[in-house]
Formats: C-alpha cells, structure tokens, sequence
C-alpha cells in the first residue's frame, strides 16, 4: 500500500518545473524524488555526447529499477526529437544502475539555445512527471588523432608515434600542449612515456598540430588516448576520446599471413592438380580405327601422332585438323570408354551422313558406322584394338 502511495504522490500531485543543472524536486510534501541534471547544459555542436539525468528516490532507492525516463529535444531549428533513457551500462551510460539515466543525442549543426525535457514515470503506466530545461549548442574544438604519420613524419624527431590536429569548424584552433591528454598504454596496460611536440611552431606552446613521441622506442603493439581538456569560452569542456591500436608487428604478421596465404594456395593448387590428374585419367584415350569405302585399313587411332601439349590438353579427343591425313577433315572425335562421340564442325557447308542419316551436330558410335561427306565413304569402328582381317593399308591421298 505504501508503494502505490509512493508512485500516486510522485506522478499525481506534481506541476512541471524547470531542471537549469541544479538539484530540483517534486512539488510534494515528503520530497519523494530528486531529479538532477549531471551533465553541462553547454554542449558541443556537430557531435554525439551524452545527456545524464540523475534520478534520486529518498524514501526507496529501489524504485529507481521500475522507472523509466525519455528525453524530448525541441531544436531552435523547429525540429522535435524523442530518446529514450537508460541506466543499463549501454549506450553512453556509465554505470548501470546508479541512477544516472542516459541518452546518447546528435547534436547536429544547429548551434544556439535548444529546449528539453525529461520525462519520468514508471514503467507500463502512461503517466509521467515532466521536468523541463534548456541547454546550449556551441562550435566546441574538434581533435583528430592519427597513427600512420608517414605523410608529416620530422625528420628531425625519433620516436614519433602518433599525430594530433585540433580545429573548430574544420578551421585550424591552436591550444597548447597541456590542453591535450594523452596516453599511451601497451596491449598489456602498462603506461608508456610520451612527450607532445608542437609542429609548425616548436618553439612556442600554441599550435594546432602536434607530434606525439614515445621517450622509448615502441617495439611492441600499443594504444594512443587523446582528448582535448580546456576551459573555452569560460566553460570547462572535455572532448570526445579519440583512440586508435598500433601494431608493431605488422610487417611480421602480414609476412605470416602471406606464408600462410602461400601454404594455403600451394595446398588448393595440389588438390586441383590431383583433382584434374585423376579426371584426366580417367578420360579415354583415341581408340578404334577407320576403313575406306572398299574396307582398306587407314588408320588406327591409337597410333596416330599427337604432340605433346595435344596429349594432354585434349587425351580423349582428336581435332580436324588432327583428322586431316585421314580424310576426315570437317569433324572431330571425343573417346569414350566404348564408343565415339563424332561432333560436327559448325562452318562445314555439306551435311554430313552417318549411317546414311544427315548429322548436323553430333553423332554417337557405339560399334561401327559408315561417314559419308564430300563424296567419300569411310567405315569408323570403335573397337579398343584393331580387328585381325585382310586389309591392306593406303595413304588418304589415294583414296577416291
């Protein structure tokens, strides 16, 4: 009972009141809650920073699991924005449950005095308690952080591991050296020395680009925290943290990946290599052998000469022109096990008839057919080995 009179008086008997960074409270008797902005109500433009709200309960600490908190921006520009608050540890909050609730906002280009307001209830229940306030846009300094510094690398410096710009607005913003917070941390943790030396102007401590040197020579992987920590226009600011991961040891682990790489290729290059050696293999090498019209040998192919690279590009087929000798120019042959695939050359003008069938493209023989083209006859057989009868052998010239 006590709790549904603590949520009726924080939700009911309560008028909106303005949150200027100070400590507010509920308009009830026993001050049940305390709402207090955390963070400055100056914030930097064109950046994402977060806004904190802190949620106090006075009578039950707890409470603050079942609440829930939204932020509403209206931007001078006439733009309405809703986020939603967390206390999770995500998002920019810092600490889960600490009653700090967070929103990570955008605070776009748009500089110059915006309107705000929180609302808190609880969750599940549509009503809230709106707490309004105001805050400020402003071009705060902006810092780059850069590791690969090859391009403005000083010759004159040793060590030199890292580069800074600060600008505001894309336009060149000196600071000094102590306005920069650094640090440099192996993959370990352990804290490296480092110094911050102006660039274009060494001799004096304004500048807005600075070298960042290591007092010892770096020879393992480390990690570069820069920030900006200065007081502009009269107001405390903090940057962003800007961070990037050096590796030392690049050029030994691109050397690894690239053996790796090669081990790997070597290893894909052999298994194709056997894959193609077994196919290749297993490809029927030319068999059978061809008679003229009166059943005179001519050929077997078998023994027919090849050169090398035709042995090995194509083992089970026999081009045209490998066929021209044997008066069978205008078609080719592809062996299988036990018969012969006889394929049609596409710009052969005459049909050609096998088994005295016209054959535009392809043909299959599985024993013995006759081909007929350009007024010639020829008996093709697909037998492994030559059949032992009386024939005589003639050159192609003699054929009619």
């Amino acid at each position: 009972m006590k709790f549904i009179n603590i949520c009726f008086s924080l939700i009911v008997g309560i008028s909106i009141i303005s949150l200027t960074g100070v400590t507010v409270k509920a308009d009830t008797n026993e001050e049940l809650t305390v709402v207090e902005m955390v963070s400055s109500d100056v914030l930097p433009g064109s950046s994402v920073v977060p806004v904190e709200i802190r949620v106090i309960n006075n009578e039950r600490e707890d409470l603050t699991d079942f609440m829930k908190t939204e932020l509403e921006v209206w931007w001078n520009n006439g733009v309405k924005q809703k986020y939603e608050m967390t206390d999770d540890g995500y998002e920019g909050d810092k600490v889960a449950g600490d009653g700090i609730f967070t929103s990570l906002i955008s605070t776009g280009a748009s500089l110059g005095e915006h309107r705000a307001r929180v609302n808190v209830g609880w969750k599940d229940s549509p009503l809230v308690y709106p707490v309004e306030f105001s805050f400020t846009t402003l071009q705060f300094p902006d810092l780059t952080l850069i590791s690969d510094i090859d391009f403005v690398a000083n010759e004159e410096l040793s060590n030199v591991i890292g580069f800074l710009k600060t600008e505001v607005g894309d336009v060149p913003f000196e600071v000094t050296p102590d306005d920069l917070k650094v640090s440099i941390f192996n993959l370990k943790g352990a804290n490296e020395d480092i110094v911050i030396i102006p660039k274009n102007k060494p001799d004096q401590s304004l500048d807005y680009e600075f070298f960042i040197v290591s007092e010892n020579e770096l020879v393992e992987s480390f990690q570069i925290l820069a920030s900006i920590d200065m007081e502009f226009l009269d107001i405390s600011y903090v940057s962003p943290q800007q961070k990037v991961t050096v590796y030392k040891s690049v050029e030994q682990v691109g050397i690894g990946i690239l053996n790796l790489a090669g081990s790997m290729l070597l290893i894909i290059v052999a298994a194709l290599a056997l894959y193609f050696g077994i196919m290749w293999h297993k490809q029927a090498s030319p068999h059978g052998f061809v008679l003229d019209s009166k059943r005179n040998f001519i050929i077997d192919f078998n023994d027919l000469k090849r050169n090398f690279i035709k042995k090995i590009l194509s083992k089970n087929k026999l081009s045209s022109r490998e066929l021209e000798p044997c008066g069978l120019n205008g078609i080719s042959l592809k062996f299988f096990g036990g018969y012969i695939l006889v394929e049609v050359e596409n710009n052969l003008g005459d049909t050609i008839r096998i088994n005295s069938k016209p054959v535009t493209k392809s043909k299959v023989i599985e024993s013995e057919s006759s081909v007929g083209f350009h007024g010639k006859l020829f008996f093709i057989n697909s037998n492994e080995k030559q059949l032992e009868f009386p024939v005589k052998g003639v050159p192609a010239s003699e054929l009619v």
